[in-house]
């Protein structure tokens, strides 16, 4: 007897071990809001795979590209999305948090004129698709309506953020699709017309257009430092395709990007409106507002990146210094000492180091200050020499060209002017050295 109710209560237990085994596996797996405290599940590894989103707004369709990089479509057009932005609004559809399921529907609910209808697909083929209606009388809460069930529910207003933006809100504000960390190449363009182009050779820019020559580093790095930071302030109003109204219609005011990878990106800059300038970052409907202030390149110009300075050098690399004018010959030597010191003399008389320091980071500076080959004439307004401590030499001969300018005889052309008044300078800061011996 004892046997038989010891197997009853066996049996007993293991019907309600399967029975509650069965009812959690059911509310694991139930759609049912009032049970799951979900508006629906995904499974294990189930993802988002496209989204809809039907709005005041307008229509946006969301699907990944061939990249898997997700994109916005509206009125046809194909967008790059804000990836922010999407990553908020997969996150809010993975789980969407039921507070209240309600039992009838009533009008001001707002499910009727819903601010939003959102759809979305599986990874596994499942539809999900709700209603977005009124926020509740604590602003807190909004009401939801599961269109396939007709249940009605309530949510937390932040779970249903993300979908009741316009274009604007989901598209990428970003200005470049190319490796902007990896420019490699720059053109510009003014009335159509070429002004230059810089390409970056072994870890330095140079010139290509519209004359070879060394660009100056750091006015390429400031420039590529300031488009890195571009971002769009805003974008057209919606349904715009008014490009002439925008100045991009016929514009010839554009530059070219290219990366290391050998992707060009073009971005076509139109007419202004406010603070903000119309700009084309890509196919026809990808225009961006970018701020008008970040799209002045007045110092952007051949004359501004060339950098021919054919003195340059270290204090350390030189053993004299020759500059000849006609009101005479200054000498600087340089004796090289332990530690990295120098031993300076000004025409034979020791002078302070610091007060040579002024001398020389002029000296080693007379830069050119534009393109304009001339003819090597048979006059010459200074001859500044360098005899570095390997023997060797640099020189470097002004010859005049205009009131303001010198033409700089460099391996015997005359491509490039320097401005007068940088000779004055030098001139001066040697003149203030003598005056203190």
């Amino acid at each position: 007897m004892k046997a038989l109710k010891k197997h009853r209560t066996i049996v007993v237990l293991a019907v309600l071990a399967v029975l509650m085994a069965g009812i959690y596996i059911w509310m694991e797996t139930t759609d049912d809001a009032s049970i799951s405290g979900t508006l629906y599940r995904l499974g294990e590894g189930e993802t988002i795979t496209s989204i809809s989103i039907d709005n005041t707004y307008g229509t946006y369709d969301f699907a990944p590209d061939e990249e898997g990089r997700w994109t916005v479509t509206a009125d046809g057009n194909t967008y790059r999305t804000h990836s922010g932005k999407m990553e908020l609004m997969t996150a809010a559809l993975n789980n969407i948090e039921i507070t209240r399921v309600l039992k009838e529907e009533f009008e001001d609910y707002g499910l009727s004129s819903p601010q939003a209808i959102v759809s979305c697909t599986t990874s596994k083929g499942k539809n999900y698709s709700f209603a977005v209606g009124n926020e509740t009388a604590s602003k807190a809460e909004v009401y939801i309506r599961n269109q396939g069930s007709g249940d009605v529910m309530v949510t937390t207003t932040a779970a249903v953020a993300q979908f009741t933006g316009s274009l604007s809100a989901y598209r990428d504000k970003e200005i470049f699709t190319i490796d902007k960390e990896n420019i490699t190449a720059v053109e510009y363009y003014k009335d159509g017309q070429k002004q230059l182009s810089v390409q970056s050779t072994n870890g330095s820019w140079q010139l290509t257009y519209p004359f070879e020559a060394p660009a100056r580093q750091i006015a390429m790095n400031e420039f590529l430092s300031s488009a890195k930071a571009w971002t769009a302030a805003g974008f057209p109003n919606e349904g715009n395709e008014d490009y002439a109204s925008m100045g991009l219609e016929s514009s010839g005011h554009w530059l070219d990007f290219t990366d290391r990878n050998g992707e060009t990106q073009r971005l076509l800059i139109g007419g202004t409106q406010g603070t903000g300038t119309y700009v084309r970052t890509g196919g026809e409907d990808e225009v961006a507002v970018m701020y008008t202030t970040d799209l002045e390149f007045t110092d952007f110009t051949p004359d501004g990146l060339v950098f021919i300075a054919p003195l340059k050098s270290t204090i350390d690399q030189l053993a004299a210094i020759v500059v000849q004018t006609a009101a005479g010959t200054d000498t600087f030597e340089v004796e090289q000492l332990e530690g990295g010191k120098q031993r300076v003399l000004l025409n034979g008389v020791e002078i302070d180091s610091n007060a040579f320091a002024s001398v020389f980071s002029k000296y080693i500076g007379m830069n050119a200050d534009g393109y304009a080959p001339g003819e090597a004439g048979e006059e010459v307004v200074a001859v500044l020499t360098s005899v570095y401590v390997d023997g060797s030499a640099a020189q470097l001969v002004l010859q005049p060209r205009d009131e303001s300018t010198f033409y700089m005889l460099v391996d015997g052309k005359t491509d490039f002017y320097m401005n007068a008044s940088e000779l004055e300078t030098l001139l001066y800061r040697i003149n203030s050295v003598k005056n203190a011996q």
